[in-house]
């Protein structure tokens, strides 16, 4: 009776002979599995009980999940195929991605787990998923391309009076529809992590089986990582691609947002001053973890971009209401801009919103912070600087290192990439752009590697009778994360030094561009040569200057940063009282 019922459903779809070949065969391996189910044998104990459970689970799992892939193939796919409606290919490959690789393999799966249920003391389920790892990567494709999938699929459904009464009609027969059947591989990973995850408790500890279930888990989690991280990727370009669809230049051309860290966060409407005293002009505001963007009120479907603030090194200060109502202040490298709601409710909202995609970034910024707040008892020398130093220690050749500069706006933009928390591949820079990197954050520092307090002492060191005894107990007086960290730096420079013959680069010439950036007084010169000639005794008299035991390093205690102050400070003013600042700069 079902083989009847699948000939004439084949028939009313236009499937090919090659695809009702394909789905019969299907229906018998099913129907031999479902007899050869009986013939299983009986588990030998309790834990065997419940394992073959879970296999059988998740059996019944993959066969729901085939059956959906089926419903995709054969309702949708092959109808199209063969000239049901009229679809332009790219259309057509576009929606449906992967799913035919994607369904080949889960048939071939179910029938390994078939035999894996009927067989269950002498078959690795594990092992199988194990074989199967690189095929399923093809996850991260099809996830990468489901929103754009998604979007071609309203178009063509909006385009094409046709397509949308086909796609209808198949609902009338599945009433999951086409977008719940493509949703599914989205949270296949997800799911095989979790029914393996309560096999491997009911697997014998230290079994072979308990060792392969334990790699497979640690590999599809990595998996899935990638997968909901693409996902969201998706989700996140689809909306900024949405927002570029409503906007153009004051030319009349397109606005491009699209940026591999951007990320989309809000939109709304505000208003917006030219200063306190100008007329408001209405605004449609669109918020990204970087950017805000000002765009005028909708004409004819579209909206005229207006202005585009960035929010990196931002700061926003809330305004009092006896200056301007419902107002805060956006201060940007660009300028400043004054934002006002309707209501309170709104502006405070909205100030907010700002507020925390500000502190955000403030959050991950690594130049221009004390170094007591970049490091704890776990990472005792800042990860990115660890990071930088052993990027250079292949380099320690390199003709000028230190002394040749690197590309500025390649610094600039790697620095601000970093302080937006951002990986930044060191291995795919150029080595003068790296060292560049390393001097810039040195110079940032508000208290330098060696700290103002500590000045006088290095200074008067190099100057006294032994400087080499007094600066080796100067180095001891230095805070625990500034000790460790400059032993880090002079051991590194001592390398370079060494290759002086190749890199031209002498303790001398390293203390010359190096020196300034960790020691300096408050008022001083920054080519002032006492920085230059202490430097180049640490340099040179490394070993005996700087202990093998350093001092234990404890957990350093702040004083309270910017962010946790401004975090303490964050409610809407009311009334006439003055603002407190919120500054980020």
């Amino acid at each position: 009776k079902a083989l009847q019922d699948i000939s004439v459903a084949a028939a009313s779809l236009r499937l090919s002979e090659s695809d009702v070949s394909e789905l019969l065969a299907l229906a018998l391996s099913l129907a031999k599995h479902a007899r050869d189910r009986h013939a299983a044998p009986e588990p030998s104990n309790n834990a065997d009980t419940v394992l073959r459970g879970l296999i059988k689970d998740l059996l019944n799992s993959e066969r729901n999940y085939v059956q959906n892939l089926y419903a995709i193939a054969m309702t949708y796919m092959t109808p199209l195929r063969n000239g049901v409606v009229k679809v332009k290919s790219y259309v057509h490959m576009g929606i449906f991605s992967n799913v035919d690789a994607i369904c080949t393999l889960h048939k071939e799966l179910l029938e390994r787990l078939e035999d894996a249920f009927v067989n269950f003391q002498k078959t690795s389920v594990a092992q199988l998923f194990i074989d199967r790892l690189a095929a399923l990567t093809i996850y991260t494709q099809y996830v990468n391309n489901f929103s754009t999938a998604m979007d071609l699929l309203q178009t063509e459904r909006k385009r094409s009076k046709a397509f949308d009464a086909f796609l209808n009609s198949c609902e009338e027969a599945n009433p999951m529809g086409l977008e719940v059947l493509l949703s599914a591989p989205l949270n296949r990973i997800g799911q095989y992590q979790f029914a393996f995850e309560a096999m491997y408790r009911e697997i014998p500890s230290g079994s072979k089986e308990f060792k392969k279930m334990g790699h497979l888990i640690k590999e599809l989690s990595e998996l899935q990582e990638y997968v909901q991280k693409s996902l969201t990727q998706s989700d996140n370009m689809a909306q900024i691609i949405s927002v570029e669809k409503k906007l153009v230049s004051k030319e009349g051309q397109s606005v491009s947002l699209r940026q591999n860290d951007r990320m989309y966060e809000d939109e709304g409407t505000l208003y917006v001053h030219e200063d306190v005293k100008a007329k408001r002009e209405e605004v449609s505001v669109f918020l990204f973890n970087d950017l805000l963007v000002l765009a005028k009120p909708p004409q004819k479907g579209v909206q005229k971009h207006r202005d585009s603030i960035p929010l990196q090194y931002a700061s926003v200060t809330r305004m009092p209401a006896d200056v301007l109502k419902n107002a805060f202040k956006i201060t940007h490298s660009e300028g400043s801009t004054i934002l006002s709601g309707k209501t309170e409710r709104d502006a405070v909202a909205w100030f907010d919103r700002i507020l925390r995609t500000v502190l955000r970034m403030e959050s991950t910024k690594v130049f221009e912070v004390p170094l007591e707040q970049l490091v704890d008892a776990d990472n005792p020398v800042p990860g990115f600087v660890d990071a930088i130093i052993t990027r250079l220690e292949s380099a320690t050749k390199t003709a000028g290192l230190f002394r040749i500069s690197g590309s500025s706006t390649t610094i600039t933009s790697v620095r601000d990439s970093l302080n937006r928390g951002l990986d930044v591949e060191l291995g795919l820079l150029d080595d003068h752009v790296v060292s560049g990197l390393l001097k810039l954050w040195l110079r940032e520092l508000p208290d330098p590697l060696i700290p103002f307090a500590c000045y006088q002492t290095f200074t008067d060191a190099n100057s006294s009778d032994s400087p080499v005894k007094a600066l080796s107990k100067a180095v001891t007086q230095l805070p625990p994360a500034n000790q460790l960290l400059l032993r880090k730096l002079i051991k590194f420079l001592t390398a370079v030094a060494d290759n002086s013959e190749v890199n031209k680069m002498h303790a001398s010439n390293l203390a010359i561009v190096i020196g300034p950036n960790i020691l300096r007084g408050k008022d001083d010169n920054p080519f002032f040569t006492a920085a230059a000639e202490t430097t180049e005794k640490l340099v040179v008299h490394f070993a005996e200057i700087f202990p093998e035991e350093m001092v234990h390093f404890t957990r350093a205690q702040p004083k309270p940063s910017r962010l946790t102050r401004l975090r303490q400070n964050t409610h809407f003013f009311k009334g006439n009282r003055p603002p407190s600042p919120c500054s980020l700069v």
